[in-house]
């Protein structure tokens, strides 16, 4: 009887076994592969879909609240943390990533970056859900016919004003977030 065809393995084939051992065999039949299940990391990037546009990697696995999510070691984890982790090693503590590319399932690293939880605040992609003017920084109060403007510093919210005009609090808004959030990249001036 000959050894397995196995680079390295000494064990006897197994009969109608391709030419490979009983384990090199069993492995095959459970993971497609002689050699076994991919590494945790192989598995990771397996689910990544590296073709979607503006050069997002989008996350094809479990999400939850629009978020990649996964089982990584003893815990569930982000898919986009773990990306991060993958290839810049560990988050220091009290930071979070930050999607530049506002894309929640992107695990591209180039799109991600640390943010404390204010910077990561100040780069979300527009208005809250329940906005009434469709503009973020800006409502509307009915009762006096104008706009109010406001802010977040600090986790501290600030009044900034009020106006008669959709227009004119909508200039002021995105002009105060490009002094009070350097984090935010949607206000940009090209």
């Amino acid at each position: 009887m000959s050894d397995c065809s196995i680079e390295g393995c000494s064990e006897p084939i197994k009969v109608k076994s391709r030419g490979w051992c009983n384990k090199h065999y069993k492995r095959w039949r459970a993971y497609g592969t002689p050699e076994g299940r991919a590494s945790r990391t192989a598995r990771f990037w397996e689910r990544v879909n590296k073709s979607a546009p503006n050069g997002c990697w989008e996350w094809t696995g479990q999400t939850n609240n629009g978020y990649g999510r996964l089982s990584w070691g003893p815990r569930m984890d982000y898919a986009h943390r773990i990306a991060f982790r993958l290839v810049n090693g560990s988050i220091p503590h009290a930071f979070e990533i930050d999607h530049i590319c506002h894309n929640t399932i992107c695990v591209n690293p180039s799109h991600l970056r640390l943010a404390n939880r204010s910077e990561n605040q100040q780069n979300m992609r527009g208005p809250n859900r329940n906005t009434t003017t469709g503009v973020r920084g800006v409502s509307y109060i009915k009762s006096r016919g104008v706009y109010q403007c406001h802010g977040s510093i600090n986790g501290k919210s600030v009044g900034l004003g009020y106006f008669t005009t959709l227009d004119a609090a909508t200039e002021f808004i995105a002009e105060w977030r490009r002094e009070n959030y350097p984090f935010s990249d949607m206000d940009k001036v090209a």
